[in-house]
Order: structure tokens, then C-alpha cells, then sequence
């Protein structure tokens, strides 16, 4: 038995994220997510104060913050497809705090 797989033993794996992201607008936040960044609606409620979007297996909940007491949030998109997404983001007229950049093992467009 590996070292990982000793440590990770009868621990319970843990299988996708979907943070919670406060924004000013958000039928401006939708629009964005699903224009810009290729996520689509799944779940927006009545009041339209909440919404879940969804691309591949990434969720994101966007959540009306009315005070706009947030914090200012970036959001790290990892793929194997650095170029392709990053090609693709730029196309669609993302907003990008960066270029496109790679951390070991792994690849990122860091998105704002």
C-alpha cells in the first residue's frame, strides 16, 4: 500500500465543490457565466436571488448580495486543456486578471 492510499484510509472522498459567490447583479452574473465562460443555468430561484450554473463537472452558486458587502473573489479554473479553454474564454470576451499560466502538474486560467 502507497503512502497516499495509507493516509487516505477510511477517509470519505469528497467528490466535486460548489462555492457559494456573491454577486451585485446577478441576471448579470448568469449572463456572464454562461456568455463568457461556457456554464449554463440549471437552478435559479423564484425570487431570483439564487441561481446554480454549471459547466462539465464545476458548480457554482451565485447568490444576490444586495449589501455588496463582499470580499473581492477570484476564481482558478483548472484543466488539461489549457490552450483550448483559454482560447475558447478569450473568444467569448471573458474578463482575465491574467494569461493563461500553468502550476505543476496542473493547468489554470485564473478568471475575475
Amino acid at each position: 500500500m502507497t503512502l497516499t492510499a495509507r493516509r487516505d484510509a477510511g477517509r470519505a472522498r469528497l467528490s466535486r465543490i460548489a462555492p457559494e459567490i456573491p454577486v451585485s447583479n446577478l441576471r448579470e452574473a448568469i449572463d456572464y457565466y454562461e456568455g463568457r465562460l461556457g456554464f449554463r443555468i440549471v437552478m435559479k430561484t423564484p425570487a431570483e436571488d439564487y441561481a446554480i450554473v454549471e459547466r462539465d463537472d464545476i458548480a457554482l452558486h451565485l447568490v444576490q448580495d444586495n449589501g455588496k458587502s463582499h470580499s473581492p473573489l477570484g476564481i482558478h479554473i483548472f484543466t488539461h486543456e489549457l490552450e483550448q479553454l483559454y482560447e475558447e474564454v478569450v473568444q467569448r470576451g471573458a474578463r482575465l486578471s491574467q494569461g493563461s499560466c500553468e502550476t505543476v502538474g496542473t493547468s489554470r486560467i485564473p478568471c475575475d
